[in-house]
């Protein structure tokens, strides 16, 4: 949960093309391919955004819900649930306004604590973008430099 850009079913390939300067400077709004990222979201999560639920499966891979346990900085907090454990970046989502240089620390720390588990093996590319560049996206909080 956070902020997520949407776009018209029927326009979804300029979409994309369209999205990608808006992704450039605000890394918080998270964008995804639902239809692709429903096939591995048991195996993986495609990223990390304000609200992110961490299912058993992905909690034994991680090697359990205490590797999600404390300490935490910027704000990240966890709630253990029945079958899984959420954790919030912070106190609300952010944006991350690269242009006014309003960094969400809170959202990459949440990705590398669960970088074992972010990413299926395969990435499916968004449309008008190649494996490359949705790599690069769905990992702008674990490598920064490789998302233009």
């Amino acid at each position: 949960a956070g902020y997520l850009a949407s776009w018209n079913v029927e326009r979804r390939p300029g979409a994309f093309e369209r999205l990608r300067p808006w992704l450039r400077r605000y890394i918080g709004v998270d964008v995804q391919n639902p239809d692709a990222a429903m096939w591995s979201a048991r195996s993986a999560l495609p990223g990390v955004g304000w609200l992110t639920l961490v299912g058993a499966p992905l909690l034994a891979a991680l090697g359990g819900p205490e590797v999600l346990a404390g300490p935490w900085g910027h704000g990240v907090s966890t709630l253990s649930l029945r079958h899984g454990t959420l954790v919030r970046a912070g106190e609300g989502p952010a944006v991350g306004d690269l242009n006014a240089l309003a960094y969400p620390y809170a959202y990459p720390e949440v990705a590398h604590r669960l970088q074992a588990v972010l990413l299926p093996p395969r990435v499916r590319p968004f449309p008008r973008w190649t494996v490359g560049q949705t790599r690069a996206w769905m990992r702008r909080f674990l490598e920064p430099e490789a998302w233009d």
